[in-house]
């Protein structure tokens, strides 16, 4: 429950205050963002589980053949890339949702007076969001794909001054796929390198949070099966595929909805933070609530 005073977002910070404001608003609100993205994008992430179980199971077989055969089996090769290109399409878009999910439950905190969040609100927001921001991350996706064609360099630049883009399409309902992409560069602009670093911060801490959640699991999962393969003499592959990739793959999910909380939330508020140092949206909010209640008080003073 929201018991804490309700965060301010559009407003001018420095770097250390963009990283502090991104912790203070995770511990207020990591209960119920945590709770509506299982119940939102959970069905989503149980389809990239099946997906990797089904990939990994077929690796791990594909494998053990040829090690057995010298040769592995054409057919089986394909089977197994189209899982696995199945499996980075769900990636993607399970991390294009739990990220719309995320800055969608930010948005819906920022409207509400007191900062209470219902899902109606997310959900809404989410599928009206989601055509634009699949756009918008395949289009820049393929720009960022030449940067790195020509020279490593302009591929990193793009990348962070693309970085706003999920950003703008949740707090800006005017945008759409293309306009976001220079609506993003025109706010980083000048703002690159603070960017860069909050960005290379905030993800520094959320991968080394998904390392300590990821790596026991992993390893717990390889000495089991090997435990299990001793005692019987016996080993199965493609189960030990399956079980390792719907392990791996849950607690690599539950890593995901942590970074995409971490580095998402940091992102919105170095948004609203360029916002207010280029446009005051801020500021003329305020002016113009002042001016409504000094309305509201004359109307009431006759």
């Amino acid at each position: 429950m929201q018991t804490s005073p309700k965060i301010e977002f559009f407003k001018e910070r420095e770097f250390g205050d963009k990283i502090n404001i991104t912790f203070a608003f995770i511990r207020q609100n990591a209960g119920s963002y945590l709770k509506y993205q299982l119940f939102i994008s959970g069905p989503f992430i149980a389809v990239g589980v099946i997906l990797t179980a089904l990939f990994m199971s077929s690796f791990f077989g594909i494998i053990t053949s040829a090690g057995a055969n010298g040769v592995a089996d054409p057919s089986a090769v394909l089977g197994s890339m189209g899982n696995l290109f199945l499996t980075m399409l769900i990636y993607m878009m399970i991390y294009l949702v739990v990220s719309l999910v995320g800055l969608g439950y930010m948005r819906a905190y920022h409207e509400s007076p007191d900062g209470k969040v219902d899902m109606s609100d997310i959900t809404r927001r989410l599928w009206k969001k989601l055509p634009a921001g699949l756009g918008a991350v395949l289009l820049g996706l393929v720009c960022i794909s030449i940067g790195y064609l020509f020279l490593i360099i302009p591929g990193i630049y793009l990348a962070i001054a693309f970085s706003l883009i999920l950003v703008i399409i949740m707090f800006e309902d005017d945008s759409n796929s293309v306009s976001v992409i220079g609506r993003s560069i025109k706010l980083t602009g000048g703002k690159w390198w603070s960017t860069f670093g909050l960005l290379f911060v905030t993800s520094i801490i959320a991968a080394a949070i998904g390392y300590v959640i990821q790596l026991p699991v992993a390893l717990i999962s390889f000495s089991q099966e090997f435990t299990s393969a001793s005692e019987s003499g016996v080993v199965d592959p493609e189960g030990f595929g399956t079980t390792f990739g719907v392990v791996y793959s849950l607690f690599y999910y539950i890593a995901l909805l942590i970074n995409v909380f971490i580095v998402q939330t940091a992102l919105a508020f170095q948004y609203f933070n360029l916002v207010e140092k280029k446009e005051s949206r801020g500021l003329m909010d305020k002016i113009e609530g002042m001016g409504a209640s000094t309305e509201e008080q004359n109307e009431e003073h006759y």
